[in-house]
């Protein structure tokens, strides 16, 4: 039996407000929390950093990935809260390659439409696109999230 392979991109939200307010040292502290966090979630191999995102490639379904995102903002929101004052949160896509896509990237293109839907919803929260029908590669719904 072949192994899911799902992919993750995550985004803190409001990083120009947190730059313009706390400054760019409080971003990357911001950002370097969340890169920890993940990598140790999810190992340095799955975890990969490009145009901003942050990618997890997991072989789990799309449910246990959705259940580790939700729990890594929750410890995101409590570390944020201890070390640098105030509350981070995180906005997310996912999109699993045999439900949502038949190309990487496609793949790809899904997670990070996905992650804008929800930081347009108002950020902390993690999107999941239709799946495919009929060949077709997967939609991002108005309603996702």
């Amino acid at each position: 039996k072949q192994k899911p392979l799902t992919l993750l991109a995550l985004r803190l939200d409001e990083e120009s407000e947190v730059k313009q307010f706390w400054g760019a040292d409080i971003l990357k502290k911001a950002q370097e929390l969340l890169l920890d966090l993940c990598v140790r979630k999810w190992g340095l191999r799955g975890v990969h950093q490009a145009e901003g995102h942050l990618y997890v490639m997991s072989h789990q379904v799309t449910s246990s990935v959705l259940k580790e995102a939700v729990e890594l903002q929750s410890q995101l929101q409590e570390q944020g809260r201890e070390l640098l004052g105030f509350r981070i949160s995180l906005s997310g896509g996912i999109a699993e390659a045999s439900l949502h896509a038949e190309q990487p990237a496609d793949l790809k293109r899904l997670t990070e439409e996905a992650l804008r839907h929800m930081q347009a919803k108002g950020g902390g929260r993690v999107g999941i696109p239709k799946a495919i029908r009929g060949g077709l590669s997967g939609d991002v719904p108005p309603d996702v999230g």
